[in-house]
């Protein structure tokens, strides 16, 4: 297995949030350009959707930030652990202390994204809970002084007033006012696990591919422009070899509580829509996706009124959960991982007549988790008797 970084520098706005369902979409119109549709449909989609090994594996973008020498750093997600700063059970800390801890509590909370020298501690087992991360990120959670310059991820929101046009004057006479929102970001890295036969054959592709197109939707105005460069271990400044080392082994080899961090966002249910975790044993949070692909790509229908494509609903497990996974997924320490799935969300078979369907084009949304298995070093995070609901 080989790990890549694919660094991003917006050049532009991006519409909405770019997760692993953006990026395959992208990739998958980047092939459809470059090779042809018949390519994408005939041998690059089922590499995901028929086989038990898919190509590669990739992560939800990690956004870069400053720490406080002000070097640039790649930032991950923050863990969903077990636990709370507040804890008032039997090894909980003093009264007094408590209540100095509580002042930073909701700064603590908001934290989204940690450095990858905290992050690798959790996933030795040497951080367990959300009190001894607390301690890991405070100089000292017992008084004032706390380490609140973690690195922060560049990412802003704004809203813009915008007119209605009539398309048929080509004016805005009579028309109303409307808010669009716009995410500006900083550099964001993902990182790309590949098979050797994917690499062999996609890795090339997959860059070219996201060089030809834009992020997000209002790609017709400009918005999702990005520069792009891939690294690797031996010409990486910013992710050490170690890391890149670290990275690749608890990707591929379970522990043996089969209990990961994610990386990326992942379908809650397989091909066979069973459920790929334990829900009862796990630290999680979830999400929701429907949403229609971009309009410049809708298509017309019999009265040549230009139509949008609704995909299905697909249930996702957000990336920095911290899940067991089910016994009925059967992984392999010699290849990738198939946890998840890259499911058909559109056409609607049970919607769509015969014919629609025959004209109807194939939406897939990428789903595969990219995990990171943890050693679950069980600590009684609750104050009490270890909870068998817990990850612990």
């Amino acid at each position: 297995m080989h790990l890549y970084r694919f660094q991003f520098t917006p050049l532009s706005p991006v519409k909405g949030a770019v997760d692993t369902n953006t990026l395959f979409g992208a990739i998958c119109w980047g092939v459809r350009l470059l090779k042809g549709n018949r390519f994408l449909e005939e041998e690059f989609l089922p590499a995901f959707t028929q086989s038990r090994q898919p190509p590669f594996l990739m992560s939800s973008p990690l956004p870069h930030g400053k720490d406080e020498n002000q070097n640039e750093v790649i930032l991950f997600p923050r863990p969903l652990l077990p636990g709370s700063i507040l804890d008032t059970g039997k090894d909980a800390l003093p009264k007094r202390e408590l209540i100095r801890s509580y002042p930073h509590h909701k700064r603590f909370k908001k934290i989204s994204h940690l450095p990858w020298e905290i992050f690798e501690k959790i996933l030795k087992g040497e951080i367990r809970n959300e009190r001894e991360l607390f301690e890991a990120i405070a100089k000292d959670s017992s008084s004032e002084c706390v380490n609140w310059d973690l690195p922060k991820p560049k990412v802003r929101t704004h809203s813009f007033a915008k007119a209605s046009i009539n398309r048929i004057t080509s004016t805005t006479l009579g028309a109303t006012l409307y808010n669009e929102s716009a995410t500006f970001r900083g550099p964001f890295s993902v990182l790309f696990l590949f098979t050797p036969s994917g690499e062999e054959k996609y890795r090339d592709l997959v860059e070219e591919a996201l060089k030809a197109v834009e992020l997000g939707g209002n790609k017709t105005v400009g918005w999702g422009k990005v520069a792009l460069k891939s690294f690797s271990a031996e010409n990486d400044g910013l992710l050490k070899e170690e890391a890149y080392k670290a990275i690749t082994e608890r990707a591929t080899k379970p522990t043996e509580e089969k209990t990961f961090i994610a990386l990326s966002s992942f379908a809650a249910l397989d091909e066979n829509n069973r459920l790929v975790i334990e829900p009862q044993e796990s630290c999680y949070e979830h999400r929701i996706f429907r949403s229609a692909i971009d309009y410049a790509y809708a298509f017309y229908d019999e009265r040549f009124i230009k139509t949008a494509v609704w995909k299905k609903a697909v249930l996702h497990i957000t990336a920095g959960s911290l899940v067991k996974l089910s016994p009925k997924v059967q992984i392999s320490e010699t290849t990738l991982p198939l946890i998840g799935a890259v499911k058909k969300v559109y056409p609607d078979e049970e919607l769509l007549s015969e014919e629609e369907l025959k004209n109807a084009p194939r939406i897939y949304q990428y789903g595969l988790a990219f995990p990171l298995f943890v050693e679950m070093g069980c600590s009684d995070s609750s104050g009490g008797e270890e909870d068998e609901e817990s990850p612990c």
